[in-house]
């Protein structure tokens, strides 16, 4: 199944912001469901 344009978007802004916090990017694979739980997961952490 492709990737949608929306979850790219997402994936690109999530790999932006892991830069500029300069947070190591963890290993993404699988379905768009799976890379937005990686996001939400990676957010919380940042925010906390």
């Amino acid at each position: 199944m492709p990737e949608s344009a929306s979850a790219h978007a997402m994936a690109l802004e999530y790999r932006r912001r892991l830069a500029l916090h300069e947070i190591p990017l963890p290993v993404l694979g699988g379905d768009d469901a799976h890379v937005r739980d990686e996001v939400t997961r990676a957010y919380r952490v940042v925010a906390a």
